[in-house]
């Protein structure tokens, strides 16, 4: 260990060398490891998400189906998922949560197939540091979904994934303005991002059949671009406001 006065005499770039060499010897922190969820050993999966931005949480999810009795998936992952294990009933659906270091690990299930015999249900693992990580990252992209709307839109809800080389993005929007002034600055701003408009129908009046008159108008539009498509939906919601649906997916370059 070197005394104050001998280090004082040292020259600053040697000090300074050694710190360099200190610092880029010294092991980096390895990001945590996802944590999983062991379903029973009969469960039937499918994949929902891998990689998945939900309200700025990243998230990872899977599907599955179980071909036993509720109550008998719900013992299974109340003695296989750890403690403390937190439970919620959500409408029909029952929530089951809990925290592992950086993360939170959900599974949702609900009765499936005739007489309720069957389970279906979706594993969720969110990473809670991640999110406090990227907020700023988050408020970029919140920024430029806004921007795409006219002023005074509210984002409700977004998602976004990466699956198979194409990115996937989600966003419920809400503001008080018309359902005109909504579709063309999405036209307009959607240029500029390099798609074009092609097509632009009213909502399916089948498909709104029963609704009030204020919910069945609306209009859906239909985007193109090199490498990239969007579908937006722009109606009415009963309360004065007008809501926004918008889904893009792009495809990712893949470096040769």
């Amino acid at each position: 260990m070197l005394n104050f006065s001998l280090r004082a005499a040292l020259p600053r770039r040697l000090v300074c060398t050694g710190l360099l060499l200190a610092l880029s010897s010294a092991p980096l922190a390895a990001a945590p490891a996802w944590p999983t969820v062991k379903l029973p050993p009969a469960a039937e999966t499918f994949p929902i998400g891998e990689q998945m931005i939900v309200n700025g949480m990243p998230m990872r999810m899977q599907g599955f189906v179980l071909h036993m009795e509720p109550k008998e998936a719900l013992t299974w992952f109340r003695r296989n998922m750890g403690k403390p294990l937190m439970e919620d009933l959500v409408d029909d659906k029952l929530v089951l949560g809990r925290a592992e270091g950086d993360f939170y690990m959900t599974v949702q299930l609900e009765p499936a197939g005739p007489g309720g015999k069957g389970v279906r249900g979706t594993v969720a693992v969110t990473d809670l540091k991640g999110a406090h990580d990227r907020r700023d990252e988050n408020a970029a992209a919140n920024a430029r979904m806004l921007n795409r709307l006219p002023g005074g839109t509210k984002l409700l809800n977004q998602m976004s994934s990466s699956d198979g080389g194409k990115f996937a993005a989600y966003v419920v929007a809400e503001n008080g303005h018309s359902e005109t002034l909504n579709r063309n600055s999405l036209v307009d701003n959607l240029r500029r991002e390099g798609f074009h408009l092609e097509r632009d129908n009213p909502l399916d009046q089948p498909a709104t059949k029963g609704l009030p008159d204020p919910l069945r108008r609306g209009r859906t539009l239909s985007f193109k671009g090199k490498g990239k498509e969007a579908t937006a939906v722009i109606r009415a919601n009963g309360n004065g406001q007008t809501s926004i649906v918008l889904n893009t997916v792009t495809t990712m370059e893949r470096v040769k």
